[in-house]
Formats: structure tokens, C-alpha cells, sequence
């Protein structure tokens, strides 16, 4: 469970954040310079193997007015999903399927999509339920 009885991680994976995908701050927005969506889900994949924690939790992006991210869309440096639905299950499929379930817990899943009923109750709003 927890390497050397050190402190265990849990990982939110927030899916769809990213789109189709986004031109790093920093770089020109050039199509030498855009980071593919599946590219960057491999990223977190390989950062996700890494850090081995014990649970991964799952969460679905939701375009909320106001948020930061939200003026990155508009600058057109995240290009947003044609049909969020089905691009995210493709993006979950894909985090799922290159994810070793060793670390399972007991009779636990090692992603676990609900994890909403640990939020306190004034931020259950920001979570898309699946």
C-alpha cells in the first residue's frame, strides 16, 4: 500500500482540462508548438507510475465562468473537445487502460470515480458525476 510506511499519495486526474489540446505558455501559439491531448495524458500517465499513489480519483472539467483556465480557452491556447463526452470517455479509456493495477488496495479499485462524496458540500457543483 504505502512504500516503506511513508505517507501515501492520492491523485485527482482532471480529464478534458486540456481539450484537444493547448500551446504551452511561453511558446507561440504555432502548430510547431501544440501538445497533442493524447501526448500530454501520456504525460501523466508516466508522472502517475512515478509517484505510485494509492488511489487515483477521476474528475471531469467543467467550463465554469470565472475560472482562470477559462481565459486560455478564450486566448485560444487550449483548443476545447468537439463532443466533450466522448472525447473524455476516449481520454479515460486511454489513462486507464496504461495504469498498472498493482497498486490496488484490497478489494478497492485503483481509480475510483466518485470521489465527490468527499467534498464538502458547497464544492460538489464544480463535479461533473459520470
Amino acid at each position: 500500500m504505502v512504500k516503506g510506511g511513508g505517507i501515501g499519495l492520492k491523485v485527482i486526474v482532471q480529464l478534458g482540462v486540456l481539450g484537444k489540446g493547448f500551446y504551452p505558455l511561453g511558446g507561440g501559439i504555432s502548430k510547431e508548438n501544440f501538445v497533442p491531448w493524447y501526448e500530454a495524458t501520456d504525460e501523466t500517465i508516466r508522472w502517475i507510475k512515478e509517484v505510485e499513489p494509492y488511489r487515483i480519483m477521476e474528475s471531469v472539467w467543467q467550463n465554469f465562468e470565472g475560472l482562470p483556465i477559462c481565459r486560455l480557452i478564450s486566448e485560444r491556447r487550449i483548443a476545447p473537445y468537439d463532443n466533450p463526452r466522448r472525447q473524455v470517455q476516449t481520454e479515460r479509456k486511454r489513462l486507464r487502460d496504461n495504469i498498472s493495477v498493482d497498486w490496488r488496495l484490497a478489494n478497492q479499485e485503483v481509480v475510483e470515480s466518485a470521489y465527490e462524496r468527499f467534498l464538502p458540500s458547497h464544492r460538489r457543483d464544480m463535479v461533473v458525476l459520470h
